[in-house]
């Protein structure tokens, strides 16, 4: 048995952002609904500088400190993983932000065949700024960490990285997989995806041309990390910090009119992620009509079908169940409508190309608006077991759920989606300054239901990465006094620090969700801040030291080129 020592990793805060947002805001919400409400309902607005937002707001997340240590047998399998980790949750150390320290039980031996893990939690309150969830809710450090470690093992076994991962995947034919945490993976094919992203990155040539660059000095690292995104949450995967229950409904009402044109009604706003158009295609091609002639309408909470809306990577997979069973249900409806109108049998009318359509009978048909304004109009002439309201609802829930057990263990996200990322970077010897020269990655997020919408978000997330592995930092003086005011302190990689990013898809579709499809909201945050700190530590590698905070800032890193580290890892 191989013993791997025990790390120990700070992973440092940055502000909010992602799929539910700063506390800020909401805070600010709150006071001006409670305003307006005092003022006899007139109008509040809250406004908030960008000075009272850093140095008040709810905008810091993952100021960790983690130690680690794997455990790996003879033969190169990791059998074990252990992490303790401190968890500063800012002022108040209130529960939304402890959120973010329970998920990364949803995935936390990533897509390894580890049989053993242990999780250490410690969540400690401070006079810093509130801790929010932050895009990815916790994972993506815990990955950095737990990626971190891979490398360390395969430098002590003298094994390349990419094959030390290949040797520890979970194989295609164990899927649905369990972890020891107790949630399941649905599907994947990770070789296939791992062998996408080298080979779309060229590996065996990176490796070469990484040997001459170090011959002539240059420190120059090749950093490949795979992890994985838990997609549509559950209450349960937050059992630890006291939400035990399960069941985070999604509902849609579909109704269509005289005119032809349908009309989906459903209770979460739009917030720029693409789910209302996901929505007008989805009942577009049931239907077979076009784009055009569906509508999405948002009603406040005492309309609306029950909702939840986006969050935890769950709103592709939990609006397209809703939709899909809302439509069913209407197509339904108006296929007894239109058997009763052409004298059919309900089970010889289908829905094609936006009619009803008897099998058998040619011209024996009855398109949408006519069986709309029949339901509408001659109520006399329906079935007696039929409902006059051209209209359907359903709410959808992710089946196969548990309650979590004694140990916390539960079968929490319903998709686990999977990446391999692959990057070079060179570390500049005299500034310490950090170059990304290539980028590339192969992900399996399922089924894309709209492949536009998907890459926005993988190309988004790995920004945010980026700027988490490399840039953002809240930094607080030695009496605890913000020293982060502006984007002037604050620093976010802009166009200029954003490589080209070359991506591919692999597909493997789940075979619990609707259409196929995996969360995929999140996306590459959850592995971009490891594959950046894999290269960068690739690249330091010769020197013998091991960048353990992020950001990896040019002064970190010129401190760590130029001093000894006192914690240099043994193999």
């Amino acid at each position: 048995m191989l013993g791997v020592p025990t790390n120990k990793v700070n992973v440092k805060s940055h502000p909010h952002g992602g799929s539910f947002g700063g506390k800020g805001g909401a805070r600010g919400t709150d006071i001006a609904a409670m305003l307006s409400r005092k003022a006899g309902g007139r109008p509040v607005k809250w406004i908030e500088d960008r000075v009272e937002y850093l140095t008040a707001g709810g905008s810091q997340a993952w100021d960790r400190h983690y130690e680690a240590s794997l455990a790996v047998d003879d033969a190169g399998m990791v059998t074990g993983y252990r992490v303790s980790l401190v968890d500063d949750l800012g002022a108040s150390g209130e529960g939304f932000g402890a959120i973010s320290a329970a998920k990364p039980l949803a995935a936390f031996t990533g897509p390894y065949t580890i049989g053993v893990a242990q999780y250490d939690l410690t969540l400690v309150a401070t006079n810093k700024v509130p801790a929010s969830p932050y895009r990815g809710m916790g994972p993506p450090p815990h990955f950095f960490v737990l990626e971190q470690m891979m490398d360390i093992a395969a430098r002590g076994l003298g094994r390349d990285p990419a094959e030390f991962r290949r040797a520890n995947f979970i194989g295609a034919e164990q899927f649905p997989y369990t972890i020891p945490s107790g949630n399941e993976y649905d599907s994947g094919s990770y070789e296939e995806v791992l062998d996408s992203a080298l080979e779309l990155a060229d590996y065996d040539e990176l490796r070469r041309w990484q040997a001459g660059a170090r011959d002539d000095g240059r420190l120059v690292g090749v950093g490949v990390a795979s992890a994985i995104e838990p997609g549509v949450f559950d209450w349960n995967a937050y059992a630890i910090v006291g939400m035990p229950q399960t069941g985070v409904p999604e509902g849609a009402t579909v109704s269509v009119d005289i005119m032809g044109m349908l009309t989906v009604r459903v209770g979460f706003s739009c917030e720029g992620q693409g789910q209302y158009t996901l929505v007008s295609q989805i009942v577009a091609d049931y239907f077979g009509v076009e784009m055009d002639s569906v509508r999405v309408v948002y009603l406040d909470t005492q309309s609306a079908p029950p909702s939840f809306g986006p969050g935890g990577s769950r709103l592709g997979v939990a609006i397209t169940g809703a939709v899909l069973g809302a439509c069913e249900r209407l197509a339904q409806k108006m296929s007894a409508v239109a058997a009763r109108l052409t004298g059919s049998d309900a089970g010889d009318v289908e829905l094609r190309d936006g009619k009803f359509v008897v099998k058998g009978k040619p011209g024996a048909e009855m398109s949408l608006p006519q069986v709309a304004g029949t339901m509408l109009a001659r109520s006399d002439l329906l079935p007696d077991d039929v409902d006059p309201d051209p209209s359907a609802t359903h709410v959808w829930t992710a089946p196969g759920r548990t309650r979590a057990d004694e140990e916390g263990r539960a079968k929490s996200y319903l998709t686990a989606a999977q990446a391999v990322h692959v990057v070079v970077v060179e570390i500049d010897r005299d500034t310490g300054t950090v170059e990304i020269l290539k980028y590339c990655l192969a992900d399996d997020c399922g089924t894309r239901l709209n492949p536009v919408v998907v890459e926005g978000q993988t190309d988004g997330s790995v920004v945010q990465g980026i700027g988490a592995a490399l840039y953002e930092q809240y930094a607080y003086d030695e009496d605890g006094q913000p020293l982060v005011a502006s984007f002037a302190d604050y620093l976010i990689p802009t166009i200029g620090e954003v490589p080209a990013i070359d991506k591919t898809a692999v597909v493997t579709p789940s075979p619990f969700t609707p259409l196929g499809a995996k969360g995929c909201g999140e996306g590459a945050i959850h592995t971009t801040p490891a594959a950046v700190m894999c290269a960068v530590n690739d690249a330091l590698a010769p020197l013998g030291v091991l960048a353990r905070e992020v950001p990896a800032s040019p002064e970190r890193l010129w401190r760590l080129i130029r001093e000894p580290d006192p914690k240099r890892e043994e193999p």
